[in-house]
């Protein structure tokens, strides 16, 4: 590893270690949606979430969330 990586490395824990919740929250909230698989009672959906956590929507497909979030210029991430 060249001196100049290390020093990046060490500036980038830097400013990691300084960022707050919030910004943490804010990482790509105008990119990203979270789609996330819900279980109600008698069936499985889908719940589209911001990158803050804010609920954007749900539906009954895992193609219907991906395209809502495309609608909405978010790139839809599948997580569990």
């Amino acid at each position: 590893m060249s001196e100049k990586h290390i020093e990046d490395n060490i500036t980038v824990k830097k400013v990691l270690k300084a960022l707050s919740s919030q910004d943490f929250k804010n990482f790509g909230l105008h990119q990203i949606a979270y789609v996330k698989p819900i279980q109600n009672k008698t069936k499985q959906g889908f719940a589209i979430y911001s990158a803050d956590g804010e609920k954007i929507s749900v539906t009954d497909t895992l193609e219907k969330a991906a395209v809502i979030a495309r609608q909405k210029n978010l790139e839809p991430m599948i997580v569990q």
